[in-house]
């Protein structure tokens, strides 16, 4: 196996990103995920050479086996491994299968594109694979090239932190936090309201019901209707400062993305670019969605509120799967966009 271990190269996993490296995704959110997931790393790798030292002395030492091989080990464990698992119950399992490991991701593929064949016999292990036979999961033409899916349902987040990159063409798992805090602690039982944001910049009807609830929580001369398009508004604003807060603008990114190919600037900072400039997108678009529904004719159930032309970016996008969102959410956002509690006067 050595040639082949030899050959497959360093993981370009974020895990392995420098702190500037880190700092140019201009997310607290991911810089956090990354640096929790390096400390676990790091505390695994001081545990286990402490007893490998220990008990092997003659095979391991921090010389030879030093914690940036280690970290390299992980990630591409986690990035170039088949599921192996003999069955439904048993132990999880992950093999490394050359060559299958060389096919690229896009997203849609079918997934039934691969199989194992197991030896029956009492000469080994029965659940030893033998064979991993793979099957084109789509016609192909000669010399056309053959893509499989990593995944269709993994969060934007979780693809730069264990896959090293993050699909161009993959925007189902592109989710924000929208997030209430109050900057002086003055009401801490509602600092952690938040919702979930996606890629059509929707946010939902409960989230903004809450935020005018604070706006207007005292007795207001305003109408529901003036009380609505001014939240609304309100928000917005809030947003809105917490977006020029940013070190670049979304046009800033998008610029260089389009000036500069992957090569020329580098493969870190085209996944950063990437990355901070969709999430920057959901931003804009949330902005959009409040001025429409603030500009619409008050009805008299307000969750009529529906912008069609941002629902048709959901469908152009959204892939055929009933999970997809919940399983992105479950790894969290690419950012939290933080807005003062409107309750909070000194705003």
């Amino acid at each position: 196996w050595k040639p082949y271990t030899d050959f497959i190269p360093k993981p370009a996993s974020s895990i392995r990103w420098s702190d500037h490296e880190v700092s140019e995704l201009q997310s607290d959110t991911m810089k956090s995920k990354i640096r929790d997931r390096q400390k676990y790393i790091r505390s695994v790798y001081d545990i286990l050479m402490v007893h490998l030292i220990k008990h092997y002395p003659e095979m391991y030492s921090k010389e030879n086996n030093t914690y940036e091989s280690f970290v390299a080990s992980a990630v591409t464990t986690w990035s170039r491994t088949y599921d192996t698992t003999p069955s439904t119950g048993s132990p999880k399992e992950h093999g490394l299968v050359p060559l299958a490991d060389l096919i690229n991701h896009r997203p849609g593929i079918p997934r039934n594109h691969w199989k194992m064949k197991r030896e029956t016999t009492n000469k080994c292990d029965k659940n030893e694979p033998l064979s991993f036979e793979f099957y084109a999961p789509q016609e192909k033409s000669e010399n056309e090239q053959i893509y499989i899916t990593y995944s269709d349902t993994r969060a934007t987040t979780n693809w730069l932190i264990w896959g090293g990159f993050v699909p161009l063409d993959y925007y189902f798992g592109d989710f924000i936090t929208l997030k209430i805090f109050d900057k002086n602690e003055i009401f801490p039982e509602e600092k952690d309201k938040l919702t979930w944001v996606g890629i059509d910049g929707h946010i939902p009807e409960e989230f903004l019901q809450y935020y005018i609830s604070l706006k207007y929580s005292t007795n207001s001369e305003l109408n529901d209707n003036e009380m609505w398009k001014n939240g609304l508004i309100s928000l917005k604003n809030s947003i809105e400062k917490f977006e020029k807060s940013l070190p670049t603008t979304l046009e800033d990114d998008l610029y260089e993305l389009e000036h500069n190919s992957q090569d020329k600037i580098g493969f870190t900072r085209f996944e950063a670019l990437s990355f901070r400039s969709r999430f920057k997108k959901i931003i804009q678009r949330m902005k959009n969605n409040l001025v429409f529904r603030a500009n619409a004719e008050y009805p008299k159930n307000k969750k009529n509120w529906e912008n069609n032309e941002e629902k048709s970016i959901v469908a152009l996008f959204q892939p055929d799967n009933k999970d997809w969102k919940e399983s992105s959410r479950l790894h969290s956002a690419m950012i939290t966009v933080r807005v003062i509690n409107p309750r909070d006067d000194s705003s």
